[in-house]
């Protein structure tokens, strides 16, 4: 029987067993966010290994535009506000709500935050690393390789709604933006 197959019986037999059902519940909850879709339970499960569990508070950040980002986030209950600030006002351009995530880009590039995350209802979020996700092109290079193609997917699809958005509205006239100030 090759590693490979023998890792994924183990990882399923893990995910079935009761002793592990907080494993098995953060699992499920992993196959719902879209860059994971690809993945099998058992490389889900491998994955869950790198993630570190946090919950904010109303009003917290996550992070903040112009700090160095370093991590995607996962929002499994919650509700999470990005927001941008022009002319000294702060507008929010999207509501992430569970199962999705934020923070995307910082898992391709080192550059600055381009927007702001805060809470606006009390969220558990799980945080992946770029570093992990680094590691695990060696280690786990087929689980690696799917994630930065998911990746690479909702990133373009981000881009093109907001390329949209700019096509049909100049950012500072648009009815689009709520002012979070």
């Amino acid at each position: 029987m090759s590693n490979r197959l023998a890792q994924e019986i183990l990882w399923k037999a893990i995910v079935k067993n009761a002793k592990y059902k907080t494993k098995g519940t953060l699992i499920s909850f992993l196959k719902e966010i879209y860059i994971f879709q690809s993945l099998s339970d058992w490389q889900i499960a491998r994955l869950s290994n790198f993630l570190y569990k946090r919950v904010y508070e109303v009003g917290e950040y996550i992070f903040e535009a112009k700090h160095p980002g370093a991590a995607l986030f996962l929002v499994q209950k919650g509700e999470v506000d990005i927001e941008i600030s022009k002319n000294d006002q702060n507008y929010t351009i999207a509501t992430i709500r569970e199962k999705e995530c934020l923070g995307d880009m910082s898992l391709v590039d080192k550059s600055e935050r381009s927007a702001a995350a805060r809470v606006k209802k009390r969220a558990i979020v799980y945080a992946l690393h770029r570093k992990d996700l680094e590691r695990m092109l060696y280690t786990d290079p087929d689980i690696a390789a799917k994630v930065y193609r998911s990746l690479a997917g909702l990133i373009a699809e981000r881009l093109k709604s907001m390329n949209d958005l700019f096509e049909k509205n100049d950012l500072g006239n648009s009815n689009e933006f709520q002012s979070a100030g």
